[in-house]
């Protein structure tokens, strides 16, 4: 908002109007900032809302990646993936192409008797999800341990780059089986896990 000759005053100009309203203000950040997607957004009642919000934001593409921090113009340490350390660090990384990510898919795989096929991103393994040939509660069963393995991957990164004690890989597996069992059968929502 330039200031014009002598006036000390400020002026509105996102819509031409001179006329500031919250509504005019709220219409330029939306169409200037807010990305449209058509997909819908798919909540699962069996797991804690946290898994549900950290999924939507995954499939935005909108979690903290080291990438992601770069694009926003913030200075990273580095842009490799904190698990590895040997590429950039991008969702379709950590969640399936990391050597940790991809060996949880392969015991995932054996767990459910699936071929898991490789896939680029997150949204293509739901939709493999969706569009496997078996029954609703099944399906039902098998989408909520794939974002409960999803959001352990990301808890697994988070505690290998900020955690005192760095975490072990063997226990991620386990931890994504007992966690699907007591969100889906044994706990009440309203329990901390």
């Amino acid at each position: 908002m330039p200031m014009s000759g002598d006036e000390r005053r400020w002026v509105w100009s996102g819509d031409g109007t001179r006329v500031f309203t919250v509504a005019s203000g709220r219409s330029i950040i939306d169409t200037g900032t807010l990305v449209i997607d058509n997909t819908p957004t798919r909540w699962s009642k069996d797991v804690p809302i946290k898994i549900n919000v950290f999924i939507w934001k995954l499939l935005l593409d909108k979690l903290p990646t080291r990438d992601n921090l770069e694009e926003k113009g913030l200075d990273v340490p580095s842009s490799l993936c904190g698990v590895c350390d040997h590429v950039t660090e991008s969702s379709s990384h950590v969640f399936l192409s990391c050597q940790v990510a991809m060996e949880i898919w392969r015991q995932f795989g054996r767990w459910w008797d699936l071929d898991i096929p490789h896939l680029s991103s997150m949204k293509d393994l739901l939709e493999w999800v969706d569009n496997l040939k078996i029954s609703k509660i099944q399906r039902m069963g098998l989408y909520n341990v794939v974002i409960t393995a999803a959001w352990s991957i990301w808890r697994f990164r988070n505690e290998t780059i900020f955690g005192v004690n760095k975490p072990k890989k063997a226990l991620i597996f386990d931890f994504i089986v007992s966690q699907a069992f007591f969100w889906s059968f044994g706990c009440p929502i309203g329990i901390k896990s």
